[in-house]
């Protein structure tokens, strides 16, 4: 990606199972200390299972009340990010850039072409062939979203980012029209790597390795409605929970999730103009 302007320094931080909450309040922090410093950082995480709604989110895109969802351990956030409903959830690797773009004289289009540059780059070294779908961002493997794209650019600083599935339990996504897209498809890179036949791949000495998680199904086929529910079941279009249990969470095995982090970080490094240094893992971002 072309840019005008200089070599940016940017710490990349590698938090682990962060509160949507908590990670939030510490991007709007980071909001204000790129502000002053200009420095970048860049926050790999995953969330407990977590429903966000952009700016432009529409309530009727979750299928499920939110009192059902506490029921499975999940919770909704409102937020000031652009976009629609979408769900974050352990084995989902998510990364916040808090970057200045100023300091290339670009704006909001050329920072999301980049991040789904950056994801296509990333998915290739494994060799998962991304692409985009004009009018839709975020990044596509087939007529499948694998990463889900929505971000939040006040006064030049950019915050929010982008949504990689790595191995979640792709089953929360039949709760929501994902990205307010009826009838889309979400897949994971371990559910590509399934449909191959692979049981895992190697990416130079780090393994990508799947755990043996129940094949999920396509958005549109949630978990064990009774008959005559779902969406236009009832009148509200809602899906409305019995006594079925969901099951609990599983986070994938660490080299996994390391592995596609460090491709990431290689591919953010390659495409945007910046100096990357690691912060020791699990450091705080307040430090860096």
């Amino acid at each position: 990606m072309q840019t005008n302007g200089s070599t940016v320094p940017c710490t990349v931080h590698r938090l682990g199972l962060v509160e949507y909450q908590e990670a939030w309040a510490e991007q709007r922090r980071l909001v204000e200390a790129c502000r002053a410093d200009g420095r970048g950082r860049l926050l790999l995480l995953e969330h407990p299972p977590t429903y966000t709604f952009g700016v432009r989110g529409r309530s009727e895109h979750l299928l499920l009340r939110e009192e059902a969802l506490a029921q499975i351990g999940a919770t909704v956030h409102r937020i000031d990010r652009g976009g629609d409903v979408t769900f974050h959830g352990p084995g989902q690797l998510v990364a916040y850039p808090i970057l200045d773009l100023r300091r290339w004289r670009q704006g909001p289009l050329w920072y999301v072409r980049s991040l789904e540059a950056v994801l296509i780059e990333a998915l290739s070294t494994f060799a998962i062939a991304g692409r985009r779908v004009p009018g839709r961002p975020g990044v596509w493997v087939g007529e499948a979203k694998i990463a889900a794209i929505g971000v939040r650019v006040s006064r030049g600083i950019t915050s929010h980012g982008f949504a990689l599935n790595v191995e979640p339990d792709l089953r929360y996504f039949s709760y929501i029209i994902p990205c307010g897209l009826p009838g889309v498809a979400v897949t994971s890179m371990a559910e590509v790597l399934r449909q191959r036949g692979a049981s895992g791949i190697s990416r130079g000495a780090r393994p990508f390795a799947f755990s043996s998680l129940t094949p999920p199904r396509q958005v549109g086929a949630p978990l064990s409605l009774a008959e005559g529910e779902g969406p236009g079941g009832r009148e509200d279009g809602r899906i409305h929970m019995a006594d079925h249990a969901f099951p609990s969470f599983v986070v994938p095995e660490a080299t996994g999730m390391d592995a596609v982090m460090d491709a990431v970080v290689a591919a953010f490094a390659r495409v945007f103009p910046v100096e990357l240094e690691e912060a020791p893992v699990g450091t705080a971002a307040a430090a860096g």
